[in-house]
C-alpha cells in the first residue's frame, strides 16, 4: 500500500532509490484517458489529481470509500479494497500536500 509514497520518495531524491517496483499505483500518466468524460489528463495536473484522489478517501467515511473503490475496481475482493482505503486514511497531510504540488517527469 506504499506505492506513491515509494513514487514521491523516489521523484523527489533520485539520489536515495536506485530503483522502485510499485504494484498496482494509482498512477495517471499524461496523456491518457481518465474519468466518465475520457479527457487526456496533462502532465501539470497529474500531482494534484493523485492528491485529490487520495484526499478524497482520507475524508469521507470509511463506508462511502469502499462504495467508491468496489465502483472503480469492481473485480477487486474485500481482502484488496478494505486495506487500500486503511492505508488511504492514514496517510498524511502533507504527503499529500507534497503530491499536489510535486513536478512529474516522464
Amino acid at each position: 500500500m506504499g506505492a506513491n509514497t515509494s513514487l514521491h520518495l523516489a521523484a523527489s531524491h533520485p539520489d536515495l532509490t536506485r530503483g522502485i517496483f510499485l504494484e498496482d499505483p494509482p498512477i495517471i500518466l499524461s496523456g491518457e484517458k481518465f474519468g466518465s468524460r475520457e479527457q487526456a489528463v496533462k502532465m501539470e495536473v497529474v500531482g494534484k489529481m493523485m492528491s485529490r484522489f487520495m484526499r478524497m478517501f482520507k475524508l469521507l467515511p470509511r463506508f462511502i470509500g469502499v462504495r467508491l473503490a468496489r465502483k472503480a475496481s469492481p473485480t477487486y475482493p474485500d481482502t484488496e479494497i478494505l486495506p487500500s482505503i486503511d492505508s488511504k486514511k492514514r496517510l498524511s497531510f502533507d504527503l499529500l500536500n507534497s503530491m499536489a504540488t510535486m513536478e512529474m517527469d516522464v
